[in-house]
Order: C-alpha cells, then structure tokens, then sequence
C-alpha cells in the first residue's frame, strides 16, 4: 500500500515538474518576443486593432441569474432594428421586477413580463415564472 503511495506520488511529482518546465519555457519565449525589435515596433498597429476592431468583452451575468436569450439564434447577421427575446429569473427565488439592457453604453428599451409558460414547466417552484420573459 506504501509503495503504491510512494509511486503514485512519484509519478505526480514528474507530472507537475514537466508541467513547471513548459511554462517555464512558454514564460522565456514571451519574454523574448515582448523584447524584441519588432514587437516593439508593431505596438502602436496592435493598438489601433484593438481600437477599430477588436470587440469589447461581454460583460459578466450575475451569477444569481438564471436565463436564456432565445432570439436571435444567429449573431452573425443582426438587422438594423435588434429584436432580442428571452427569459429571467432570480436564483434565490426573488420575483424580478425589470431588466435592464444597454446598446452600445446607451439604455435599451426593454419589455419584461412577457409569458413564459415554457419556463413555467422547469421552474414551477420560482415565483414569477410564468411571467419572466422579456
């Protein structure tokens, strides 16, 4: 039983110290390219990427929500007027009054209570639920 123990642990060890050496190795590689002439150059390009093209990070849900965003189911072709449906609710059980949305850092128009009797029928215990779409 010990020298199973002691193998084991031995075969950890030499798993976790190949694991070290290649981030180790990745950390020198990094390092080398974040030094190098040409990175350094190229900086003020990476930078008006990020600028005109790179996407802002969806920001994070609460994680005491529950909810879907049912429509559109393609993200790729949006229209000029966004027409965007799903459902809510409160992990805690809390009946929800609104949503709020925003559109470009701008207030979007949002109608909440919409019937929802889809989610009624996995969530029967959440009050509101019959109501929680939006």
């Amino acid at each position: 039983m010990r020298a199973e123990l002691a193998a084991t642990t031995a075969i950890g060890a030499d798993k976790l110290a190949q694991a070290e050496a290649i981030i180790r190795s990745r950390d020198e590689k990094i390092k080398k390219m974040a030094s190098s002439f040409s990175w350094k150059v190229t900086s003020p390009l990476r930078d008006l990427r990020r600028i005109f093209f790179d996407k802002p990070a969806i920001p994070a849900v609460s994680a005491k929500l529950l909810g879907n965003v049912d429509y559109p189911h393609d993200w790729t072709k949006i229209a000029r007027v966004l027409n965007v449906r799903g459902w809510s609710l409160h992990r805690d059980r809390i009946p929800l009054k609104a949503v709020r949305a925003s559109l470009g850092g701008k207030p979007a128009f949002v109608e909440f209570g919409a019937e929802r009797l889809d989610v009624l029928d996995h969530f029967r215990d959440y009050p509101g639920a019959s109501h929680c779409g939006w």
